[in-house]
């Protein structure tokens, strides 16, 4: 399934359907899980069932009116009245009691996800452990609130990854959902993620680069090398984005998209830690030679302030043949893909643009488009009156 199915499943199946999420690693499992927490506006515990033994899960033991009780795990949402209970009968134990208190006053809430992700590496006696959660909607008989649902995750091939076997009928009480998100949701979740640039139009080029083949997992496991895949392209977007902060602060001489002897090979150095040496390779060289943080269609339909950003520093550098570059580009893309008009929008962030760039470039513009694109630039000149004081000062001078 893929995104928007997934989603569909995890908001709309009953709430006591327990669901099984499987897929390779790095592709989003969790993140698909959170994003629905957050579009439903609902809680959302992430435990990592692995890290847990078999008393992790049972709790602690207490003595109570004669009796011997355990105390729920502090990541375990159960309902206001069993709290209550479980409150009376602690006998004095304060730190237990402020606890419990807490949960009563709803602090994990009426409804949630609670996700146990990598259940199948837990060991065979957690998972056992777990085996009441998933069929029951229990902990040592204290239940999980009715809002709550129960989401798992695994990787699912026991031959590329180091799991543990799960048992059939702990199986068959989940719905199982086989996780293939398209390269489609990736790229617009990317967008809406804002991802670096480099990274988007790398993986928009070569996109399979995005997702390993079974085959390479296996052997980047077998050879202890890392390997690309989503996870990867998104932490090495954050990667660049740190560098480039810290060059901006001057705590850094070099800038790392500089395209610099020096910063591409620190580029191919940071590549490699997160993509492997044949994909690294392959952006550090996309990067040298073919990419540009603008394109004609940045400018004119989403320029912002990373882009003004961008112009006024080629201004500041000097950077006169990139710039009128850019023109030309201007150019095709209005020829060719502007029939009419610009609309508001469009207008508007064109004239931003001829703001930015030095007189002569705006001087080369102008004429150009009058030349390739006489009438859309005719109406972009005469239905704007600051448009058309600016180019006649251009002109002027």
């Amino acid at each position: 399934m893929n995104v928007k199915e997934t989603k569909l499943m995890l908001k709309y199946l009953p709430i006591i359907q327990a669901i099984l999420i499987k897929g390779n690693h790095g592709i989003g499992k969790s993140q698909v899980v959170r994003q629905v927490s957050d579009e439903l506006g609902i809680s959302f515990i992430d435990i990592r069932l692995a890290q847990n033994d078999v008393g992790d899960l049972k709790g602690l033991p207490f003595q109570g009116a004669g009796r011997t009780f355990f105390a729920p795990p502090d990541w375990f949402p159960i309902k206001s009245e069993d709290a209550v209970s479980l409150s009376k009968s602690l006998n004095g134990i304060d730190d237990l009691k402020k606890s419990v208190s807490e949960i009563t006053a709803g602090k994990f809430g009426d409804k949630g996800i609670l996700f146990l992700d990598e259940i199948n590496r837990a060991s065979k006696e957690v998972q056992q452990a777990a085996f009441e959660l998933v069929l029951d909607r229990r902990l040592n008989m204290r239940d999980l609130p009715d809002g709550w649902r129960v989401i798992a995750a695994i990787n699912d091939n026991a031959d590329l990854y180091d799991v543990n076997e799960m048992c059939g009928a702990l199986i068959s009480r989940f719905c199982v959902i086989p996780f293939k998100p398209t390269i489609e949701e990736w790229y617009e979740w990317a967008e809406s993620a804002n991802l670096h640039s480099a990274v988007m139009a790398f993986t928009k080029k070569y996109p399979t680069f995005l997702d390993p083949t079974n085959e390479m997992i296996e052997k980047s496991i077998a050879e202890t090398e890392r390997l690309f895949d989503r996870r990867a392209w998104e932490m090495l977007s954050n990667g660049l984005k740190s560098f480039s902060t810290a060059f901006e602060k001057k705590s850094i001489p070099f800038d790392i998209m500089g395209r610099t002897n020096e910063s591409n090979g620190f580029l191919l150095l940071m590549a490699q830690g997160y993509l492997g040496n044949i994909c690294a390779v392959k952006f550090a060289k996309f990067v040298e030679l073919e990419y540009k943080i603008l394109d004609a269609e940045k400018i004119i339909e989403s320029l912002d302030a990373e882009v003004e950003k961008h112009m006024k520093k080629l201004v500041a550098d000097g950077k006169i043949p990139e710039i009128a570059s850019y023109n030309n580009q201007i150019v095709d893309y209005v020829k060719n893909n502007i029939t009419t008009a610009f609309n508001a929008k469009q207008s508007k962030n064109l004239f931003t643009y001829v703001k930015l760039i030095p007189n002569e470039i705006v001087s080369n513009l102008w004429k150009n488009l009058l030349a390739e694109c006489n009438s859309v630039a005719t109406k972009w000149y005469e239905n704007d009156h600051a448009i058309s004081e600016y180019i006649g000062k251009v002109f002027s001078i």
